[in-house]
């Protein structure tokens, strides 16, 4: 009897590192939700408002979300509606801020209003900091607003007001074209230029 083992013949297989695919499988999969948690982390808060005027013989509204025309910083996000009523003379305004990732309690107000076929204006004095002059243009169909920091605006709250910003009321959602732009998502934007390609 021979005491030697004898060696099947025929096709060799070698053996797989599976934990070697696993592991980078894992490492992969961790890298993608890294960065969906950046993208979702770094995700704004929008207000769902589109921009909207209607004007009547008794009753002037709009609606929409403050945005800078004049030039300068993005504003806080914000959905804002506006009721005049000309008999009354008066404009209520209710708004509602969203920052750093909360939406806050909306604030409502009513002002004195002047009413003339052109136009309805009003001033709003009641922040501490700063003055907001409201004009709803009836012929452009446009409402626009100024706000001019107080001149004895003071402490903390204040110090970081610009002294003036013009604004407009407009659609409050804003789609972004590149919305991978300025975050460290290498796997995400490969994919993304992957897609692009096959798009052409």
């Amino acid at each position: 009897m021979n005491d030697e083992q004898s060696v099947p013949t025929g096709k060799v297989t070698k053996s797989r590192n599976w934990w070697k695919i696993g592991f980078f499988v894992a490492l992969f999969a961790f890298e993608v939700t890294r960065e969906i948690a950046v993208l979702e982390a770094s995700a704004e808060i929008q207000p769902n408002t589109m921009y909207h005027l209607y004007n009547s013989s008794e009753l002037v509204s709009a609606e929409g979300s403050w945005k800078r025309i004049d030039g300068g910083g993005k504003l806080i996000g914000s959905s804002v509606k506006i009721e005049c009523w000309s008999e009354k003379g008066i404009c209520l305004e209710a708004y509602a801020n969203a920052r750093d990732g909360f939406v806050y309690a909306p604030n409502i107000d009513w002002f004195d209003a002047n009413f003339t076929r052109e136009a309805v204006t009003y001033e709003n004095t009641v922040p501490e900091c700063a003055s907001y002059s409201v004009r709803i243009d009836l012929k452009m169909k446009k409402v626009f607003a100024v706000r001019d920091k107080k001149p004895d605006a003071k402490g903390e709250l204040c110090a970081p007001l610009e002294q003036r910003v013009e604004m407009q009321l407009a659609d409050g959602y804003e789609s972004k074209t590149e919305p991978l732009k300025g975050h460290f998502v290498p796997v995400l934007s490969v994919l993304a230029t992957i897609i692009r390609s096959f798009e052409k």
